[in-house]
């Protein structure tokens, strides 16, 4: 997120004069090994379908490149000029590493660029920098093929603490049966109904999962979406599971197919045990994120300790007037919990998302 987005053909061949940078693209997603979990694409209905590219003239799969490294994989719409998705392995990061230098080389393309539009967007990596191990694989996400045009606010608000929630649970938990630090994550936009000078789309939304497997937890997997527009204020992406990823982009797509990532549960629950500056979404509880229904609600009987931290809590929200919304929320909307932050508008909630979870976690008897 350091460095803004000129028509592509010309863009890239600026660019290739400037790093040594190759996009490299190939037949198949299968052709660029070593980024997908066991090797198996996203299904994507209509685009990506059981690894078979439907319209191999629209959609290129790239090999992203760099000084003879490959770094991640993409796939490329031509039409919409922005990926679908870029596609990585998470290997750990060198935190000080800086691409000042870089930023300043590519920063006069980028500014050729913005001058010729009304409305300056950020430059939205999918496969983030901060994620990237080596000089090479940090310096290979600032090709154009990583980025869409993305809201600044949303970019460096709600996104941004998300990439850091996930990288901090990245290093902590996720290391393979070797105990090396891996992971996987698919990152992706969804096309938007406007185009930037007429020519590359700005996506209307951003999403991304990941899956690890944890010496200590088993198989993890979590995944985020946001909508492309302005924000105000601190907010957060709340923390899905890879099914209501699916049901939320359609039928029949599948982040990680064919794999031993859970699809029903998220790790909300390994929150409060990261650092303070990680940035992740406030948490109240350990339980399962899943949509509780009332009936549980009214017979879960919480231990003493649980007891004491709702009883304070009831409090801190009856002072600020809230009890009637997870009253009137729980009554019309039990089967849907996870959807609460859609329903629910307190105008000066700093944290939805805290109200949200709260409701569909608790035997809720506010008096």
């Amino acid at each position: 997120m350091c460095c803004l987005l000129l028509p592509l053909a010309a863009l890239l061949l600026l660019l290739l004069t400037i790093v040594p940078t190759v996009t490299e693209v190939v037949l198949s997603m299968s052709d660029c090994k070593g980024f997908l979990l066991d090797e198996t694409p996203p299904n994507v209905p209509g685009i990506l379908e059981r690894g078979r590219i439907l319209d191999q003239n629209r959609y290129k799969p790239i090999c992203q490149t760099f000084n003879n490294r490959r770094s991640f994989v993409t796939l490329y719409d031509t039409t919409n000029r922005i990926p679908v998705f870029s596609a990585y392995k998470y290997r750990g990061s060198q935190v000080n590493f800086k691409l000042q230098t870089l930023c300043k080389q590519l920063q006069a393309v980028y500014d050729d660029y913005t001058n010729r539009i009304n409305q300056t967007f950020d430059k939205g990596h999918l496969f983030p920098s901060s994620y990237a191990l080596t000089e090479n694989d940090k310096q290979s996400t600032f090709t154009l093929t990583n980025i869409v045009p993305q809201e600044p606010t949303f970019n460096q608000g709600s996104w941004a603490r998300m990439e850091i929630c996930i990288k901090c649970v990245l290093e902590k938990y996720c290391s393979n049966s070797n105990r090396v630090k891996e992971g996987f994550l698919v990152t992706g936009a969804h096309p938007g109904q406007n185009k930037m000078n007429n020519k590359v789309n700005i996506p209307s939304k951003l999403w991304s999962a990941f899956c690890c497997y944890s010496q200590s937890e088993g198989w993890l997997a979590s995944a985020h979406w946001g909508e492309n527009i302005p924000e105000t204020g601190v907010k957060h992406l709340w923390t899905k599971t890879l099914a209501d990823l699916q049901n939320e982009l359609g039928t029949n797509f599948t982040v990680f197919p064919g794999t031993e990532c859970p699809l029903n549960t998220t790790v909300i629950h390994l929150y409060p045990n990261l650092k303070k500056n990680c940035e992740c979404p406030p948490t109240i509880s350990t339980t399962s994120t899943s949509p509780i229904s009332t009936t549980s609600l009214a017979t879960t009987t919480p231990s003493p300790t649980t007891t004491t931290i709702q009883s304070s809590r009831r409090i801190w929200l009856r002072r600020r007037g809230w009890a009637r919304h997870c009253r009137q929320f729980l009554s019309n909307h039990s089967a849907s919990c996870l959807q609460c932050s859609s329903n629910i508008s307190p105008s000066s909630f700093e944290h939805l998302e805290f109200l949200c979870h709260y409701c569909c976690s608790i035997s809720w008897s506010a008096t």
